[in-house]
């Protein structure tokens, strides 16, 4: 999915779709179990059966993604467009992907999303007063922020309002990925956003893309540490 060659890593931050956001409220949901850390393969099997291969690899993941940075702050953020969503679904289905939404909401509040360079956290404020760079408007062909979704705007390749809205809040906030696991509409239609520069990826491409940083992160954490004990037996 990357259009950034040999770069180390996947872009940050990433905006998450609110397939995204179910699926972590179940990640967190399965890590609260008892053993729920640790997968099987006859957990594995199981998966595979309830959501089939390929989503239940994006699942796993996911897992795996949420598990690592859940100790140094989530790269990830939550729009006002997918809250709105939300709140068109219905019972139990409502309650859950809320709850998933408001927890990640709270994490880049508490993280902070001026942290991320260039990102204009007012887009993806629910309460916040949003201003608009004209500029961008004019790149996307448009005049007003409405057209920018219409069923005849230039995301029109796009047939689900919603992912209109989310990729409008990726494009107007300056956040240069979504995370999905919708692996038909924004996932089938994603080439289509690179002239905008804007990625579509996959938990599975993101995880390919951490492990080689977590790894080399690791081994400069673990030189460092030698370092250290050498300099403790061995003072100047």
């Amino acid at each position: 999915p990357s259009q950034l060659g040999q770069a180390l890593g996947p872009p940050e931050p990433m905006l998450l779709d609110t397939c995204v956001i179910q699926n972590v409220e179940w990640v967190w949901a399965r890590m609260e179990e008892e053993g729920g850390g640790k997968w099987t393969e006859e957990r594995v099997q199981d998966l595979e059966r309830q959501f089939g291969p390929q989503l239940a690899e994006e699942l796993l993941a996911l897992g795996y993604l949420v598990d690592h940075l859940q100790w140094n702050g989530f790269p990830w953020l939550v729009s006002a467009s997918a809250r709105g969503e939300i709140e068109h679904f219905q019972g139990r289905k409502q309650a859950g992907i809320l709850r998933g939404w408001t927890r990640l909401s709270e994490a880049q509040g508490d993280w902070g999303i001026e942290s991320f360079r260039g990102v204009a956290a007012s887009v993806l404020e629910p309460s916040a007063e949003v201003r608009i760079n004209p500029l961008i408007l004019r790149g996307l062909g448009v005049s007003s922020v409405d057209e920018i979704v219409a069923d005849d705007g230039p995301l029109s390749v796009f047939r689900d309002r919603g992912d209109r809205a989310l990729i409008r809040d990726a494009l107007l906030s300056g956040v240069p990925a979504i995370l999905t696991t919708d692996l038909r509409s924004f996932w089938n239609h994603r080439e289509a956003l690179y002239d905008y520069g804007l990625e579509v990826w996959r938990p599975e491409d993101a995880l390919t893309a951490y492990e080689p940083v977590w790894a080399t992160e690791a081994a400069m954490l673990a030189q460092r540490r030698a370092e250290h004990d050498a300099q403790r037996r061995d003072p100047p």
